[in-house]
């Protein structure tokens, strides 16, 4: 990654950084991110936060406003004040905190400064405020000593509970030697609210207990609503979200923007692919390592898949499988939250941005072939990748449609290898079309042992503002998976779609698992 050179200039001294990869300042208008090759400008900036990653680690800074000078040999700051968060006395700031209010509330005294004042007490706290503890009377909570109810919860396999265990075990949280607290007792009363403000960082579990639903008592558990209101919002549009992982990793690795990466897989691995900040496409493409070993090159091809699918693109479920040019499935679908990919285009290749102008613009073809040269596979002009976050639908009139990615932040694909795989994953370097909206971010891939249980699941919204949910089994699926494989998503739910499947059980050329014979035959 290309780096750059910064000069911090104040009245009383200067500082100076090197190998800088990413600056973030507050401008007037909002945060603004810099990298290597910036154009020239010079920014008016606000009272703030300033980001500073140094060889990948970061520092923060407050500021009480300046100027940003870019150039192309690097970036000066020329700031009022300049005090870095390790050096921020807490008791001073919040002294200055108060006072800041006391003058906001006097009519006498100047109104701009006083809040000018309050902006720059505020913003040292929030920057000295990373690091905290956690103890009940943070949230101003009474003990109740018995924590059963939590740990009954975590006792189980669901997914909530194992993600939960799972953070609760990499930041070394014992749960038995946890206090709790009642919030809502047995007698609370429909749309009770209770408000808590917490005077430090911590961390918080909210259960929600309840037994299993008698059909004849009709006695379903109710739901706990959350509300998070912070201190500080972020309007960073960098701001990312990567989902906690279910369990241990095998590996975690970040795709930096406009770049790929290779990785092996073996038979059973399941492969995440994560968009963190939404909007971000990613190609993926994948060879069966035992004939690459022999020099036989077989990639995933979206045409063979879309021919024995039967869909635009392959998703959780019957049809869940990418095949190869030799009609082999090498890898299956199983989990998906975004629901719209492209199987139609290749991946963004030296030509498109040629023909548009922009010669010499990073690409998705050539990024992934010099990621995937160590592995001998020869370079591709352009490669026929699975398109994934992308947008692309078939219109009317014989026409192909892209836009804006649905993928919001945190979205994400599972899918489980079904052959040991050597893998390419890149993070779509085009900001001239609106795929990634103009804005190429990272992308995060994860990959889990064949040990660990994933179930199928789509993600579904109730609505466009809802938080989303993961299609899971009905009470009847131990049953009715005996009778068929055919499910489809109903509602959040896995329901049988027929039963007549397993009239049609003789093995198929291209997948001995399934059967594409329809119902009506």
């Amino acid at each position: 990654m290309k780096t750059f050179h910064l000069d911090i200039i104040t009245p009383t001294s200067t500082h100076t950084y090197e190998n800088i990869s990413y600056l973030r300042i507050p401008g007037l208008d909002g945060l603004i991110g810099i990298e290597a090759n910036h154009a020239n400008a010079i920014i008016a900036l606000d009272i703030g936060e300033i980001k500073v990653n140094i060889n990948g680690k970061n520092l923060f800074f407050s500021t009480s406003g300046g100027f940003t000078d870019i150039q192309s040999k690097g970036v000066q700051l020329l700031l009022e004040t300049f005090e870095e968060s390790k050096n921020i006395d807490k008791s001073r700031a919040e002294k200055s905190l108060q006072k800041a209010k006391e003058r906001l509330g006097d009519k006498s005294q100047d109104f701009e400064r006083a809040n000018q004042s309050l902006k720059r007490a505020k913003n040292r706290i929030s920057v000295f405020n990373k690091n905290g503890k956690s103890e009940l009377s943070i949230l101003n909570l009474k003990e109740n000593k018995d924590s059963s109810e939590i740990k009954k919860i975590l006792s189980k396999r669901d997914e909530t509970s194992l993600v939960t265990s799972y953070q609760l075990k990499k930041r070394s949280l014992d749960i038995n030697k946890s206090k709790s607290a009642i919030v809502f007792d047995k007698d609370a009363s429909l749309g009770e609210k209770i408000k808590l403000i917490s005077k430090d960082k911590c961390y918080s579990i909210f259960a929600a207990p309840g037994a299993d639903m008698l059909i004849h008592e009709q006695n379903p558990t109710t739901n706990l609503t959350v509300f998070v209101k912070r201190a500080n919002i972020i309007k960073d549009k960098e701001h990312s979200i990567i989902p906690d992982p279910i369990y241990d990793p095998l590996n975690e690795t970040n795709i930096d923007r406009k770049t790929a990466i290779s990785f092996e897989v073996k038979e059973g691995d399941y492969i995440q692919i994560i968009c963190p900040t939404g909007r971000q496409c990613s190609d993926f493409v994948a060879f069966d390592t035992a004939k690459l070993s022999k020099g036989i090159e077989k990639g995933l091809d979206w045409q063979t898949t879309r021919t024995f699918m039967g869909n635009t693109f392959p998703g959780p479920g019957l049809f869940s499988k990418f095949y190869d040019t030799d009609h082999e499935p090498l890898v299956e679908v199983i989990r998906d939250t975004v629901g719209r990919h492209d199987t139609f285009n290749l991946a963004c290749t030296a030509k498109y941005y040629e023909d548009a102008g922009y010669f010499g613009h990073p690409n998705c073809s050539d990024n992934l072939s010099n990621s995937m040269e160590k592995f001998g596979v020869a370079k591709k002009k352009g490669w026929h990748a699975i398109n994934l976050f992308f947008n692309t639908s078939a219109g009317g009139q014989n026409s192909l449609l892209s836009d804006e990615s649905f993928a919001r932040p945190g979205d994400y694909v599972i899918m489980r290898a079904l052959k040991d795989l050597t893998c390419g994953t890149s993070a779509c370097p085009s900001d001239i079309d609106p795929c990634n909206s103009w804005n190429p971010t990272d992308i995060f891939v994860r990959t889990y042992d064949k040990k660990k249980e994933f179930t199928k699941s789509f993600a579904f919204r109730m609505k466009a503002d809802s938080e989303t949910k993961l299609t899971k089994n009905t009470g009847f699926y131990e049953r009715t998976s005996k009778l068929t494989r055919n499910f489809v998503d109903a509602r959040g739910y896995w329901l049988p779609n027929d039963y007549t499947c397993l009239l049609y059980t003789s093995p198929s050329p291209r997948d001995v698992e399934e059967s594409r014979m329809p119902s009506s035959a």
